[in-house]
Parts: structure tokens; C-alpha cells; sequence
């Protein structure tokens, strides 16, 4: 029988709730008084609710399933109200005792009738008898089974940007871009994973002269094949084929093309060769200055100067210096004296604009001699202003109160004077035949003393080397040091040139580089310094007759003109 409860009327005083038909069930008085819901308990009747209402006690039966304990605990069974104020045990599926056997796929529960049963759980056993094979112990239909897991297996071939893993119980390669490989140099990969492949680098060129096609090494199929790397138009146009084209090959890892001769600067020289391969010799380059063999005009006084009073410009040819065309020293210029010479003539000769006018004072003027024949031959100015003077006398000659004395019949002097005609040095050079001077020369380093020494006449010039002339009149040589003051020094080295007939030097000049040309006659077979000819060689002959001239030789045969250059 349920218990009804009613709010009491606010007419019934005293009285808040009563219980109807359960009073004398339940032992209650009615009415009882209250200050609290506790007070309203009713011990021993746990599915009755007792409330405190208005100071008075109402009671009601509680809902039919409400818990009051779980019986005996893990026995699937709990107490409950059955709707009625009376309790009930009943079936609890959820008070199942604890797994006494874990890792079986079995364990207790509790069924609908509140009976303690085993079934069917997930604990499968935790050891792995077969690991990394995506494959492990799982609980099916309450047994022990294999089944997928997620076991992969470790990543044994690192640095290729995948890494194993488990698919429904299978293994499988997934991508890994922390999977870094190793740069290993000329494979045209890189060090980085890029979606799971190695990214390509065709900046990482392999060796022997392969290349890299977007990660993929291309053999070099070039090797031995010709090649040419200048401008088509080029390659074999000079007729002397300057310009060729030569054959791939792979040197220390770099494609070169062997052999070939691509253009360069014209050098200009003799052979006329077309270096720059346009088509045209020596035209422009390096030691190209001029053409073979041209002539110009040179001046190298100073600005202002040529084409006033008696400076006017030279000439100068273009010659092959062996390192490639170039003018030559500037011949035939007259370039400003240092004044007016106030001569007769009275001319503009330091090229000032104005001819000084002359006083007639006389500068100064030397002369030596005797009673007997004398006679000036050669006068010369040294680079550092002084006067050589050459000629040849016999017997005594007083220079500036010193003797010279002559060995025989004539002998050559030498007297070396400043500016100011104070005479520095002088020398006497012979032997018993007449003996003279022809031309003195100064290079930048040297002064050249050229003449010819008469029949019978011996000489040393102070260098410990005698020349003896062989037979009739023979041409000599001397060369001395270009500075001195106070005395003549000894010669550097002496050269005859002559044989059994007379033979004679007539002229002899300096050239550009410091050479000395002589030029003379000769008759039947000269000797050019012996057999030793080291310094003296032949440049051009002019001979009559059948004769013959060797380049570098040391005889003229049948001829009455010979010119030999001297190189110091």
C-alpha cells in the first residue's frame, strides 16, 4: 500500500501532514511535533521520508528502486525501496567481483538474475613473443588471439626519409622528413628529405665531368669529342691556323677542351703571324707600335723647340725588336744646344726664337803639335759634356804640358778635355808602323776608340791582349769605360779585323742599343778577331767578284767592302 502524504489546511491548526491508513503501521502518533527534518526520521523504515513541515512531521514512501546499500559488496545484488516503504534486494549487474585472473580475456560479471558468472573481457596478455611485426596477443570472443597492434619494427636503413610503421596489422614505409640522409658529394642529392624523398640538388656536380638532371646523375657522353670554346668564326681562319679547336676531355674533374689555341693580343713580329685570328697580321696589339719596316718623323727636344732656329725632327724606322715592332732611336734630329755658339754664321742654335747676337768674343780653341806631320782625325762629346779628341802624330806632342812620345813612325793620341777645354787625360796607342785614329763613339756605357794599326805595329791598349797586325795595314777596336777624368784607363777588350793584305776601317757608328757598327775595306782574306769570334759578327757585306760571307764566321774572301757590327 503506498503512503500518500497531504500539505495540511492552514484551518487544521497543529496539524501540517498525516499519514493516512499507515499510522498504525508505521507506531506514529499523530500529530508530531518537529524544528527539523531529522527529527522526522523514522528509525528502521529507511524507504520512508520524513520532513518537517510548519513544526510538524509529514511523511512520504520513497520511489520503488531507490539504493539503500549494496547489500554484501562484489555479490552483484544491492538494496533497494520497492515503492512501497518497504525494502528489496535485487540483481546489480555492475557489482561484479574483481578480475582474479588478468591477461586471459576473461573475467567475472554479474548476470541479469544477479548470479556471479565468467565472460568475456579486453585484457589481453602483455607479452609480445614477436615484436616490430605489427602483430600481438589481442582477446576475440573471450580467448587469447594474434591480432594487428601497433608494433612497428625499428627503422633499420636510415636517411632515406621513410620510416616503418603498422597498417592494420601489416608493415608498411611512411614518410619520415626527420629521416636526414648523409650529403655524399656528386650524387646531385642534399642533406634534406622533402615529402618523404631525398630532395634533388643540381648544384652537387659528380665526378669525372657528369652533370645533374633534377636529382639524377647524367653520364658525360663528351669525352673525345672536338671541341672549340671561342667564337665559331674564328677557329682555323689565319692561314698559319693560330686559331684550333681541340678534343674534350675530363681533367682533375673539369670538362677542358685539350688543346685548343683560342685568340690572344697580337705580339707583332717578323713572321707576320695572326694571333688576335681576324684575319689580318699584326694589326693592333701588344709590341705593335708601328709596321715592319715604316718610317716616321721624331723629335725628342723639347716642347716648343722643333721647327725654331736649326732644331728640326729626325727619323725613326720601325724595326722588330724581337719582342715585337717598335720604332728605333730617332736619327738625324738636330735637337737646342745649350746657347748660341756665336759662330760667323750667327743662327739660332738653342732654338730660343732668337739668334744671339755675336760680340765676336772668341770662346776657346786647342791645337797640338810639332815640326813634324799632325793630323786631327775624330773628335767626339761624352754624356757628361766632355770632349775626346783623336788624331796622329809622330815624334814628340806636347798635350797641355805633358809628352807623348811616339814607338815609331806615327802614333795615334787620344786627349779627353772638359767643357772648358782644360784638358783631363790623354794617351798615345802604336807600335812601329804608321798608326791611326778614325772615329771615337760613346754609348750609355761606353767610349769606342776604332782606327787602323800599320804593318809591323803591335798594341795592347792597356788590356793585356796584344793585337799584331798581319802583314799590311789592319782595322782595330778598343773599347774603353765611358766615364774617366785624370788618366786614360786601360781598354775593356780590343778587336782586330784584317788579314795578309792591307784592310782598313774607313767609319764606325753607335746604334740604339748600344752596339757599334764599323765599316772599311779589305783585300784577298780578312780576319775578323780570329777564330774565337764572340763579340764581332758580320751583319751585311757588300764583296765583288765570287766571294762569300758567313753570318757568324770570321773571314770576308775576294772583295773590297766589308761591315761588321759589334755587340757589347
Amino acid at each position: 500500500m503506498k503512503l500518500a502524504s497531504f500539505r495540511a489546511s492552514p484551518l487544521l491548526a497543529g496539524i501540517a501532514f498525516v499519514l493516512v491508513g499507515c499510522r498504525g503501521i508505521l507506531g506514529i502518533e499523530d500529530p508530531v511535533a518537529c524544528s527539523n527534518d531529522d527529527a522526522c526520521n523514522v528509525e528502521g523504515e529507511p524507504c520512508v521520508l520524513g520532513e518537517c513541515v510548519d513544526g510538524a512531521c509529514a511523511y512520504s514512501v520513497r520511489e520503488e528502486g531507490f539504493l539503500i546499500d549494496n547489500a554484501s559488496e562484489f555479490d552483484c545484488k544491492k538494496t533497494v525501496c520497492d515503492g512501497s516503504g518497504a525494502t528489496a534486494v535485487v540483481a546489480d549487474t555492475a557489482d561484479a567481483p574483481a578480475d582474479g585472473t588478468p591477461e586471459d580475456c576473461q573475467a567475472p560479471a554479474c548476470n541479469e538474475a544477479g548470479e556471479v558468472v565468467q565472460g568475456p573481457a579486453d585484457d589481453p596478455p602483455l607479452a609480445d613473443a614477436q615484436l616490430g611485426d605489427c602483430q600481438g596477443p589481442i582477446c576475440e570472443n573471450g580467448g587469447v588471439a594474434q591480432g594487428p597492434t601497433d608494433d612497428p619494427p625499428a627503422d633499420e636503413n636510415t636517411g632515406d626519409c621513410q620510416a616503418p610503421a603498422c597498417d592494420d596489422g601489416a608493415i608498411v614505409s611512411t614518410a619520415d622528413d626527420d629521416d636526414v640522409p648523409s650529403d655524399t658529394a656528386g650524387d646531385c642529392l642534399a642533406a634534406a628529405c622533402s615529402e618523404g624523398a631525398i630532395a634533388p640538388d643540381d648544384a652537387d656536380i659528380p665526378a669525372e665531368c657528369g652533370a645533374c638532371d633534377a636529382g639524377v646523375v647524367v653520364a658525360w657522353a663528351e669525352d673525345g669529342d672536338a671541341c672549340y670554346t671561342g667564337n665559331a668564326g674564328e677557329l682555323n681562319l689565319a692561314s698559319n691556323e693560330i686559331c684550333v679547336g681541340g678534343t674534350w676531355d675530363c681533367v682533375a674533374e673539369e670538362k677542358v677542351c685539350v688543346g685548343q689555341v683560342l685568340p690572344r693580343s697580337e705580339t707583332c713580329s717578323s713572321a707576320g703571324n695572326d694571333e688576335d685570328c681576324d684575319g689580318t697580321n699584326d694589326e693592333d696589339g701588344d709590341g705593335c707600335a708601328c709596321a715592319l719596316n715604316d718610317v716616321a718623323s721624331c723629335y725628342t727636344g723639347p716642347a716648343n723647340t722643333q721647327g725654331v732656329g736649326e732644331c728640326e725632327a729626325g727619323t725613326q724606322t720601325c724595326v722588330d725588336t724581337g719582342n715585337g715592332f717598335a720604332y728605333g732611336a730617332c736619327q738625324n734630329q738636330v735637337l737646342p744646344e745649350a746657347c748660341d755658339l756665336c759662330l760667323p754664321n750667327n743662327v739660332d742654335e738653342d732654338c730660343n726664337g732668337s739668334a744671339t747676337t755675336c760680340s765676336g768674343t772668341f770662346v776657346w780653341a786647342k791645337t797640338f803639335g810639332n815640326a813634324t806631320s799632325d793630323f786631327g782625325r775624330a773628335v767626339a762629346f761624352a754624356p757628361d759634356g766632355d770632349v775626346v779628341f783623336g788624331g796622329q802624330f809622330s815624334g814628340t806632342l806636347d798635350v797641355g804640358g805633358t809628352n807623348l812620345v811616339s814607338d815609331g813612325a806615327q802614333d795615334l793620341a787620344l786627349v779627353r778635355m772638359d767643357p772648358n777645354g782644360n784638358v783631363q787625360a790623354r794617351v798615345d796607342f802604336g807600335g812601329a808602323g804608321n798608326d791611326s785614329v778614325v772615329d771615337v763613339a760613346f754609348s750609355s756605357t761606353s767610349m769606342f776608340v776604332v782606327g787602323n794599326l800599320g804593318s809591323t805595329t803591335s798594341e795592347t791598349f792597356g788590356s793585356g791582349t796584344t793585337l799584331t797586325t798581319d802583314g799590311g795595314l789592319d782595322g782595330f777596336i778598343a773599347r774603353f769605360p765611358q766615364s774617366f777624368t785624370t788618366s786614360f784607363p786601360a781598354a775593356t777588350w780590343v778587336r782586330r779585323l784584317g788579314g795578309v793584305n792591307s784592310d782598313s776601317i774607313a767609319d764606325a757608328a753607335v746604334t740604339s742599343t748600344g752596339g757599334l757598327v764599323v765599316a772599311g775595306g779589305f783585300a784577298g782574306t780578312a780576319n775578323i778577331n780570329g777564330t774565337t769570334n764572340t763579340l764581332i759578327k758580320f751583319t751585311s757585306a757588300t764583296t765583288g767578284g765570287n766571294s762569300s760571307v758567313t753570318d757568324d764566321g770570321t773571314t770576308l774572301t775576294t772583295g773590297n767592302l766589308g761591315i761588321a757590327r759589334d755587340i757589347p
